[in-house]
Parts: C-alpha cells; sequence; structure tokens
C-alpha cells in the first residue's frame, strides 16, 4: 500500500465520519432520542432517581454471599444478618 492509497483511504474514513457527525446532530436537533443515548446517560449518573427492586435484590444476594463464605470464620454472621433484615423492614 503506498501512500496516495492510505491517503485516499484516509480521506474516505474522514468523509464517513463527518458524515455520521452530521447525521447525529441532524438527529439531536430534531429531538430523536435513542436508547443508547438514553442508556449512556444514565450509565453516567452517579445516584439513581429512586431505588428499584433489583436494587434490593443485589443487596440481599451480596448479603448472602457474605454470610455463605464467611460464617464459616463467623458463625453469628447469619444470626446478625437476620436481625439487621428484621430491623430493616420494621422501620
Amino acid at each position: 500500500m503506498n501512500s496516495s492509497e492510505s491517503e485516499q483511504s484516509m480521506d474516505l474514513t474522514q468523509k464517513t465520519i463527518n458524515s455520521s457527525i452530521e447525521k447525529n446532530q441532524k438527529q439531536d436537533k430534531e429531538g430523536v432520542k435513542t436508547y443508547r443515548k438514553y442508556q449512556a446517560l444514565k450509565d453516567f449518573t452517579l445516584i439513581s432517581e429512586k431505588p428499584n427492586m433489583l436494587d434490593y435484590y443485589m443487596e440481599l444476594i451480596i448479603q448472602f454471599g457474605y454470610i455463605v463464605l464467611f460464617s464459616e470464620v463467623f458463625p453469628l454472621a447469619g444470626l446478625m444478618s437476620l436481625i439487621s433484615n428484621s430491623l430493616q423492614i420494621h422501620s
């Protein structure tokens, strides 16, 4: 591949990039929201708007994993987890 062919391919690549940028800008001006843009914005937020059921289940799964892994070293972990969960339910 000589230098002229590489320059042509770079020009073609640049034209493709420019056309895709123009297309995205046109969609933004029209107010078209895509799921991918929404997901990207949601991924970069640090605090979710409201807690959902998945967050609660993930917390319980992590707690269960700690109990299973460390119950041999600290046998009271299951009892402490039960007390903690009952307090959370009643409050």
